[in-house]
């Protein structure tokens, strides 16, 4: 199998190598060439005017420089906070890396990720497999208001070369706008705001729901959400992905 990992990420405005991102994406990588050193990794950054040359990666380290487009019919709210900015491009960038680089598979990570073993161990068993793969999101109260269970969540997922069509992108167009207009009346602000940043992986678990092909999820001692490996057996983790609210807990200082 052809496989590879991907990152996707916006700079709004400021210093690229001042952002959280960056210095996550930094020790993601650091941490995966402990374990392997020649899977390639793909990392897609916005917008295309970055200067990009002295960040310094390896030479498996291949950045692609992108712009965010919008291609319009999205909700106008959702992408005045910047939802389109923050989230559309991760999916459209994982299915287009799979097809412009003929992979069999792709390990997509946010950057808000750490390797404690080899991901090939991921690619082996959950490669291949006519499934997308991924974690139940752990957003419980909001997934119950809007009768979404268990869902998923897509900082860290696997697509095989089967399943990236771009039907995916047309679904959530339709699916963000749906959710959102359905449960605005019937949420609080900040659940509406948590829905709006949840809306497109909930959009994608809908869509494999209604391939009858529904996403199936990682073993929970491989791959970890959150501060799971602070109470966890972790004898057998090979991915956490902390969320950027935690990065002060898990990236070390020379990083930060």
């Amino acid at each position: 199998m052809k496989n590879a990992i991907v990152y996707s990420f916006h700079l709004r405005n400021g210093n690229l190598k001042d952002l959280h991102c960056y210095k996550q994406l930094r020790y993601s990588i650091d941490t995966l060439r402990k374990f392997n050193i020649d899977i390639p990794v793909y990392v897609y950054i916005s917008p295309s005017s970055i200067d990009t040359s002295s960040l310094g990666f390896d030479k498996n380290v291949n950045i692609i420089k992108f712009d965010i487009e919008n291609d319009g019919g999205w909700p106008e709210d959702w992408v005045k906070e910047g939802y389109l900015e923050f989230l559309k491009h991760r999916w459209q960038n994982a299915i287009n890396s799979i097809h412009s680089y003929k992979l069999d598979n792709i390990l997509y990570l946010d950057t808000d990720t750490v390797f404690y073993s080899n991901p090939n161990i991921l690619f082996e068993k959950y490669g291949s497999t006519k499934h997308l793969w991924a974690k139940p999101d752990n957003s419980n109260d909001l997934m119950t208001k809007v009768e979404v269970w268990p869902g998923m969540n897509d900082g860290q997922f696997i697509l095989s070369k089967d399943l990236a069509s771009n039907d995916i992108m047309k679904h959530m167009k339709f699916y963000v706008n749906h959710t959102l207009t359905k449960n605005k009346n019937k949420l609080t602000e900040q659940e509406y705001g948590n829905l709006s940043w949840v809306s497109t992986q909930y959009a994608v678990w809908d869509y494999f729901q209604n391939l009858n092909n529904p996403v199936k999820y990682f073993d929970e001692n491989e791959v970890m959400l959150h501060t799971e490996p602070h109470y966890k057996d972790t004898s057998n983790l090979i991915l956490n992905h902390y969320y950027n609210g935690n990065t002060l807990l898990f990236l070390p200082k020379e990083y930060q």
